[in-house]
């Protein structure tokens, strides 16, 4: 029943966690060098600029915010904000950066990709050029975002490139052009899903065990520099799910009540966030750290060494449980639903939500749906209707009328290719089913 497990010699080795509370201190950690300077990439990400921030609110940091994407020059800041809406997102990342200068951060925005080494040599001679050596780095780079979540049997090899770029290559690259620097630490930021599995992440979940394999290599041969992997407990894909609901309630009061929510969440996330990277720097920093709220090890029991027993157990009895819920109180007001396209999702939905009535409007997310319920859906409407359904046509259509939409539209282009006696036969079938 041993996960991960290693011989050397004569010895068997089996990995373990070890639940340690890391104390917060009154001051800012030692390790945080007033007007150091710090690179950050992935630095206008979500993780990125909130530790920007709180470099820049503790030691008022020089620092450097790398990613692929960049903004645009300083002088045409203004101009931008005064053309375009407040929630576009290079407006609010152009706010974020402003308000990292008035806390007193001096702040150079480098546009690089990270496993590239010859930009990142050149972002290296800019940053020293500018700020001088450099004391930390944190490496956030991550591909994110709702096209991201697949099943295994659609992850191909253009998701793994995508995803292996950031956090594979992305670190190789690092390790060459770091050599020699004299760092305090190089702090990796990976995810839970490392060490408890990531439903529908297979490759991001591929890229952040080799992340945390790679802190431990070295730590083995690094001369003194202190490289840790944290395995963030990242609150899953609020972006991406936030998406799928404001899409459906456009111009409602419940896109408001929605869009608050999603605000506290990132609010609650943030501080969180900050509040752990303070604690990592106040301890001894060890090759990896696993940010969880409670018990890991029951985690890991409950997600990965569930046995198949188990599994069919727990089925049954939350089943047996579904059969007693009601409706929740929803914006949307209830449509039955018509098609015995609409009838099976709508079914679909009730087994797996655990809700009595589903109308056709009714939000997947909304019932209270996540990926990984998602994946269960998506994998039962295959079977349902014989055919290949992305994942992702649920972030894309996340309600009953919209999902029976896009799955008459597949069954009509493959009913298109066949011939009558086929389509003949695939009727019949459907009617047994």
């Amino acid at each position: 029943s041993d996960l991960v497990i290693a011989y050397r010699g004569n010895q068997r080795w089996v990995q373990a966690f070890e639940a340690v509370r890391l104390d917060k201190l009154a001051e800012p950690p030692k390790r945080l060098r007033r007007n150091g300077v710090y690179l950050i990439t992935g630095g206008l990400g979500g993780i990125g600029l909130t530790l920007a921030e709180y470099f820049a609110q503790t030691v008022q940091a020089k620092l450097v915010l790398l990613g692929r994407s960049g903004l645009p020059p300083k002088q045409k800041w203004e101009e931008w904000l005064s053309t375009h809406d407040a929630d576009n997102p290079i407006s609010i990342r152009i706010k974020k950066v402003q308000n990292l200068e008035e806390l007193g951060a001096e702040v150079l925005i480098i546009k690089a990709d990270v496993a590239n080494e010859t930009q990142m040599q050149e972002a290296l001679r800019q940053t020293e050029e500018q700020f001088g050596q450099i004391n930390g780095v944190l490496h956030a780079a991550a591909s994110l975002g709702e096209e991201m979540l697949r099943t295994i049997q659609e992850v191909d090899y253009t998701e793994c490139e995508l995803q292996f770029k950031p956090k594979v290559y992305g670190l190789y690259t690092l390790e060459k052009v770091l050599q020699g620097k004299e760092l305090d630490y190089c702090l990796l930021i990976s995810s839970v899903g490392a060490v408890l599995g990531g439903v529908a992440v297979a490759a991001y979940t591929a890229a952040n065990i080799f992340v945390d394999a790679f802190a431990h290599k070295q730590n083995q041969f690094s001369n003194g520099v202190n490289w840790c992997s944290a395995n963030w407990f990242h609150f899953e894909n609020v972006n991406s799910l936030s998406k799928s609901l404001l899409s459906t309630v456009q111009g409602s009061q419940e896109q408001i009540e929605i869009q608050k929510q999603i605000e506290i969440e990132v609010e609650v996330f943030q501080q969180e966030t900050v509040d752990v990277f303070e604690r990592i720097l106040s301890n001894s920093l060890v090759p990896q750290m696993i940010i969880w709220r409670s018990d890991i090890t029951a985690e890991i029991d409950k997600w990965i060494k569930r046995k198949p027993q188990q599994v069919e157990k727990e089925a049954r009895s939350q089943a047996q449980t579904y059969s007693a819920y009601t409706r929740p109180n929803l914006k949307t007001s209830y449509v039955a639903p018509e098609s015995e396209v609409e009838c099976r999702i709508a079914k679909r939905y009730q087994e797996l939500l655990g809700t009595e009535k589903v109308g056709v409007h009714d939000n997947f997310f909304a019932l209270g749906g996540n990926s990984l319920i998602g994946t269960q859906l998506i994998s039962k409407l295959r079977q349902d209707f014989q055919i290949e359904l992305p994942l992702r046509f649920l972030f894309e259509a996340p309600t009953v009328a919209e999902l029976a939409l896009a799955i008459e539209k597949i069954l009509i282009g493959e009913l298109e290719e066949l011939t009558e006696e086929e389509a003949q036969e695939l009727v019949l079938n459907t009617s047994r089913q």
